[in-house]
């Protein structure tokens, strides 16, 4: 069992180490197709007025996604249980002497409260920087067209081309590089988890637990507290990981036949649409595009991570 425990921490770090070489790698060529998108932007002789625009829709941009990278991190602290202490600063013995048993019900729901608040927030300043930026493009861009004469109207749409390709790249690398960091606070977090979980007992959770009110459960304390520490928007990850390419394949063709039976059986029953209808065939093709999509592509590591951590679980449940 040690052995087994010694392997898997050094395969997961070194799956850990490739992942980072692998971001520091890509960003720096990011890097560099950015400063050539910007050399090419500098060759139409831009005017100090302009460099200025421009600059000040990066910043603008930079500062919405400040305000995502902040949002990512608040959603991690939730799915890990590891809440700011905003909201922990209210004690539940104040309540316990007001509501009695209705205690932690009460203060359960002021939490959940104080983050919908939370995320609400984040959301209203997401949609505001990008209402500027969008504005503020446009405002360049109507700038760009009255000050250019007749047969300059073809440089400006190319300018502005470049300009846009620019701003989506540069764009494309901050969501990466907020990606990679989400999934380094993901395991930071975990790992405090474990260590604080015991002081954390006299903490009333914002998250559902699961109540099985039946005779015989086959479940234990431990999937049961794994199943609820997602609340009601658990979606069981991707399982495709622990399966060969060819076993992938095959599950993907029977679910598709699966589905496309009951449909089409409701289809031709209700509603009289013939089998051979061009919505049926339309529809067979986005469902078994869309199942290669869930069951094909390659998984990152925190889903692989946890379908295995899952498959432990039932291993677990059987013996």
């Amino acid at each position: 069992m040690t052995d087994q425990k010694l392997k898997d921490f050094v395969r997961l770090h070194h799956i850990d180490l490739v992942r980072t070489v692998n971001y520091q790698k890509n960003k720096l060529k990011d890097i560099i197709y950015e400063k050539r998108l910007f050399n090419q932007l500098s060759c139409y002789h831009l005017t100090e007025v302009q460099y200025q625009e421009i600059n000040r829709i990066i910043t603008m941009r930079k500062k919405q996604l400040m305000i995502f990278e902040d949002l990512t991190i608040f959603e991690q602290r939730i799915l890990c249980h590891s809440l700011p202490k905003t909201f922990d600063d209210i004690s539940i013995a104040t309540y316990q002497n007001l509501f009695g048993n209705e205690a932690n019900k009460i203060m359960q729901e002021l939490k959940r409260r104080k983050l919908n608040d939370q995320l609400k927030n984040y959301e209203l300043k997401l949609q505001n920087y990008e209402n500027l930026y969008q504005t503020e493009i446009n405002i360049f861009e109507s700038k760009l067209i009255q000050t250019s004469v007749n047969h300059q109207h073809i440089q400006a749409d190319i300018l502005m081309t470049l300009l846009k390709c620019y701003l989506s790249h540069y764009t494309n690398r901050l969501i990466r590089q907020i990606r990679y960091k989400e999934a380094c606070v993901h395991v930071k977090l975990v790992r405090q988890q474990r260590r604080h979980l015991l002081s954390k007992q006299q903490i009333v959770d914002v998250y559902p637990q699961i109540i099985a009110d039946v005779p015989k459960i086959s479940l234990n304390r431990i999937q049961l507290d794994y199943l609820s520490k997602s609340g009601p928007n658990y979606i069981r990850s991707n399982q495709s990981s622990l399966h060969s390419y060819k076993h992938q394949e095959k599950h993907v063709q029977q679910e598709h036949k699966n589905i496309m039976n009951v449909i089409t059986r409701y289809l031709i029953c209700e509603h009289h649409i013939p089998l051979t209808a061009t919505i049926i065939r339309e529809f067979s093709q986005q469902l078994e595009a869309s199942l290669h999509q869930q069951y094909m592509i390659p998984l990152s590591y925190l889903n692989i991570s946890r379908t295995r951590k899952e498959l432990k679980l039932i291993r677990f449940n059987i013996d």
